[in-house]
């Protein structure tokens, strides 16, 4: 499908998932690449749960 027959929303949503990718660290970008190889809103959603959980662990 080209980006010119996609909804709008589709390429809104990639251009927030490449621009959050671009803010990891690579071992981050690694972690989460192994929720899903093309990453999409619901492997970005359990990383951060991941990456919230490991936060508040190293807080207490």
């Amino acid at each position: 499908m080209s980006s010119s027959s996609r909804p709008q929303g589709i390429d809104a949503l990639a251009t927030a998932v490449r621009q959050f990718q671009a803010h990891l660290e690579p071992t981050q970008n690694a972690r989460l690449l192994a929720h899903s190889s093309k990453p999409d809103a619901t492997s970005i959603l359990a990383f951060t749960a991941e990456v919230d959980s490991i936060n508040a662990h190293r807080r207490s």
